[in-house]
This record gives C-alpha cells, structure tokens and sequence, in this order.
C-alpha cells in the first residue's frame, strides 16, 4: 500500500500526472444542492441544459460541500435540475446568465432536495 502511494506521489512530484483540467476564469454558474436542513449535499447529479435547444446540456456531481461548477457560454437562458437517489428532483426554469463584463460575475443557484427515502413495507 505504501509502495502505491509514494509511486503517485513521486509521479505527481516529477510532473507525470496531468493536473485537472478548468476553463480560464471564474464559473459562470455555481449551483449548491441541499438537503431539508439546509445541509450540502455531495454526489448529487447537477444538469444545466439550455433553453429553446440552443447548445448541449452538461452535468456533473456536486464535490463535497455540495457545489457543482460550469462554465458556459455569455447571453444564454439555462433550466438547471439536481437528482439524488431517494430524493425528489428538483429544477428551476429561466435561469440566465448575462454578457459578462471585463470582470465577470458568477450567477448562484440554491436547490434544496426533499428526501422520499425507499419504500418499507413492514408485514
């Protein structure tokens, strides 16, 4: 097990392994999914998809405070839904994000997932 992880770390340190991938810039959106206690929820799967079909759809899972980032092209109107397992979806239309200026600002969307849990039957 030691073996494996000096091995990533000499990797990492003699510049083998590719660093992440980010667009330049600040995200134009940042979506957080919640929980009913107004808890972060991570792992939750975040779609943006553009309205009128203008573009593609992306997705990506909420990190671990329950944010999810995207990059995504000025003047465009976006619908924005998160889905979790055992939770009910939630999406929000008409989200729109502006022409930016020479610094760009970076929209925030809040969605709070209500838990439907599995289904007990208890005989």
């Amino acid at each position: 097990m030691w073996m494996l992880v000096l091995a990533l770390l000499a990797q990492v340190q003699s510049g083998d392994c590719a660093a992440p991938t980010t667009p330049e810039g600040p995200p134009a959106l940042v979506v957080q999914v919640v929980d009913q206690l107004w808890l972060p929820i991570p792992g939750a799967l975040v779609r943006v998809i553009p309205s009128a079909g203008a573009g593609e759809k992306k997705e990506t899972r909420t990190g671990r405070e329950g944010y999810a980032q995207f990059w995504l092209p000025p003047d465009g109107e976006y619908a924005v839904e998160a889905l979790l397992e055992n939770f009910k979806g939630k999406r929000v239309k008409g989200v729109r994000i502006w022409k930016r200026p020479e610094t760009p600002p970076t929209a925030y969307v809040q969605l709070q997932l209500v838990f439907s849990g599995p289904k007990v039957t208890v005989e």
